[in-house]
């Protein structure tokens, strides 16, 4: 057998010690990729700073709404909302009327109760909702 037939079978060999030299070690995510990975992650330090946003105290805040997309929220988490008054986003009040007003909307409405971290935070003077 020829040399180069004779490396190539050493390389399949585990065994031998061109094996693991025949292998390129596996490359390093890069720094850049691993930090974008943790800027999708809301449980992550850098989500809140990736988006400008300081994350500020923790609040109690309601949430108004109908009984299946409470059962939705408790199963999978707030999804974000593609329109509203100022845009996508979730609605939280710390006013637990106003909250009771968005769930009487709704046959069985309900208000849910959360600590949330705020990120974009926006006073409405919505009166004519209550």
């Amino acid at each position: 057998a020829s040399a180069a037939a004779a490396n190539r079978c050493n390389q399949m060999n585990p065994n031998h010690s061109a094996y693991a030299s025949s292998r390129a070690a596996p490359a390093a995510a890069p720094a850049a990729a691993a930090n974008r990975s943790n800027q999708l992650n809301p449980n992550h330090p850098s989500y809140a700073a990736s988006r400008g946003l300081d994350p500020g105290t923790p609040l109690h805040a309601y949430h108004g709404t109908s009984k299946p997309a409470a059962d939705a929220i408790f199963a999978g988490g707030y999804k974000q909302s593609t329109s509203g008054m100022l845009g996508p986003g979730t609605y939280v009040t710390t006013d637990k009327s106003k909250a009771q007003a968005f769930a009487d909307r709704h046959p069985n409405g309900v208000v849910v109760s959360n600590t949330v971290l705020p990120g974009k935070v926006a006073d409405v003077n919505a009166t004519g909702v209550r």
